[in-house]
């Protein structure tokens, strides 16, 4: 929670002012500026993880509250500075303008016109941000340490571990099992299970259908007075669901946390 603030904080601290320059600004090289900082919204995650990572790794700041609010605000700014110039560009300027002739200072109209008009865009950038670093786990992976450790890192390690065993019980192989449902989005409730989702490989024998094949495994168990559910689909299945479109295994596909591969 304490990384998720800090990085809204900052993502809005930095976001404002940026958006301003882009849009009120006049400049060469506005666009390719503009789109520098849109930039992580479309370089793929991993690779922004793995250059933070060597970066801090060689200045020495990995594990460090620095280094989780430097990489999530990177992940977090883009969706700060969208929002404010979403709003500063449905804002009629001539108002500030306005206020100036009447006597206020630019900086006061900038303070008691123009910043209670974008109030909208500002909160919603906040919330964006907020909601960006609550859920990272890639770049929370790369930066944690044994001391400093983000909820989605915890639960993520602690559900690895505990599968473990369940997967050797398994009677066919695994795939894959990813969170799905509230853990993943990161708001349970105090009665949520924790759903975990995946895929398995049936056997010879049920695939030339000399038996009949059992295309949906779950398994349920309790940790801890939380119940872990384990639901796994015949690979056949699964991927006849993916093609019909069927957001319920795209989630578990596209799924971050994963707690089990091969």
């Amino acid at each position: 929670l304490k990384v998720a603030v800090l990085t809204t904080i900052c993502a809005v601290a930095l976001g404002l002012p940026t958006a301003f320059a882009l849009v009120r600004g006049r400049f060469p090289g506005r666009e390719m500026l503009y789109g520098l900082f849109t930039l992580p919204m479309i370089v793929p995650l991993v690779i922004i993880a793995v250059a933070v990572y060597a970066l801090f790794l060689k200045l020495g700041y990995t594990g460090t509250m620095f280094a989780f609010v430097v990489s999530h605000v990177i992940v977090a700014l883009p969706f700060t500075i969208i929002s404010i110039i979403n709003s500063l560009k449905l804002f009629d300027q001539s108002i500030e303008d306005a206020a100036v002739i009447c006597g206020a200072s630019r900086l006061q109209a900038v303070f008691k016109v123009t910043f209670p008009a974008i109030r909208p865009g500002m909160v919603a950038g906040a919330l964006f941000a907020f909601l960006v670093s609550w859920d990272e786990v890639v770049l929370s992976v790369m930066m944690a340490s044994p001391t400093l450790q983000t909820l989605p890192v915890k639960m993520w390690t602690t559900l690895r571990q505990d599968l473990t065993p369940v997967i050797a019980e398994q009677p066919d192989p695994v795939l894959f099992a990813t969170v799905s449902g509230a853990h993943l989005y990161g708001f349970p409730s105090r009665d949520s299970d924790v759903d975990l989702r995946g895929a398995h490989l049936l056997p010879a024998a049920d695939l030339v259908g000399l038996r009949e094949p059992e295309e949906t495994r779950s398994r349920m168990w309790d940790r801890e007075g939380v119940e872990m559910d384990l639901v796994t689909h015949d690979v056949r299945k699964f991927v006849r669901l993916m093609l019909r479109r069927n957001g319920y295994v795209l989630e578990q596909l596209l799924s971050p946390l994963v707690v089990h591969t091969t």
